[in-house]
């Protein structure tokens, strides 16, 4: 003879459920910031690599050093700023990006690592999904402080030279290989990258001067 559920125990069922959906539902948050970060580490360190496999040095152009590989953050809208970022080397000094200048994504050579989906309508340019952190994490604030003693002034980018060191800014104006008319670029202090999400959960990403070395140094919840 099969025995029903009683009232009692579904009632017993569905408060366990709410009690591990309330346990559960912000560490899948949580996961969602401790993802962003290390993916935005993994590519800062990837740019890192290609810039001192990829010199870019040409005795021929005497500004050579504009096209620098960098990464750089950007975002759409005002309110929540949508977050995206992309990894290139200016090499028409623009101080912008085309498809050609964007970085292939070493785990599908069909895609470019960029978060900006309309660069290209082609297949071969197909733009990599995650890195808009907007539609993917969440992410609607950044910003990137530290770096030198006058601070980096809004900027989000970060570009390395052939030695791995972290340079801030834009490249387009530089004059001099690490620096513009008027400040030099080289960092000298850590540089703090801090990501927070929607629920204002937030991770800060620093990158030692010199070295260039990149790591996870915070996470709130």
């Amino acid at each position: 003879m099969k025995r029903a559920f009683t009232l009692m125990e579904l009632v017993l069922v569905v408060v366990v459920i709410g009690i591990i959906s309330a346990v559960m539902v912000p560490r899948m948050n949580d996961v969602q910031i401790d993802k962003a970060a290390q993916q935005v580490l993994a590519h800062i360190r990837y740019t890192q690599h290609l810039a001192m496999m990829d010199n870019q040095f040409d005795p021929a152009d005497s500004n050579w050093f504009k096209k620098r590989w960098q990464i750089r953050f950007q975002y759409t809208g005002s309110s929540p700023r949508k977050y995206y970022y992309t990894i290139y080397s200016d090499k028409d000094k623009s101080n912008g990006y085309a498809q050609n200048e964007i970085a292939k994504n070493p785990l599908n050579s069909n895609q470019i690592l960029t978060g900006k989906k309309d660069i290209s309508t082609t297949t071969t340019g197909m733009y990599t999904k995650k890195m808009d952190l907007y539609k993917t994490y969440g992410i609607t604030s950044m910003s990137l402080t530290g770096c030198r003693t006058r601070g980096v002034s809004g900027s989000l980018r970060i570009g390395f030279d052939f030695q791995g060191r972290p340079i801030v800014k834009n490249m387009d104006v530089l004059t001099k290989p690490y620096s513009s008319s008027t400040e030099r670029r080289l960092a000298t202090k850590i540089c703090q990258l801090k990501l927070t999400d929607k629920n204002n959960h937030a991770a800060t990403i620093s990158i030692e001067p010199e070295t260039g070395y990149a790591y996870i140094s915070k996470i709130e919840r």
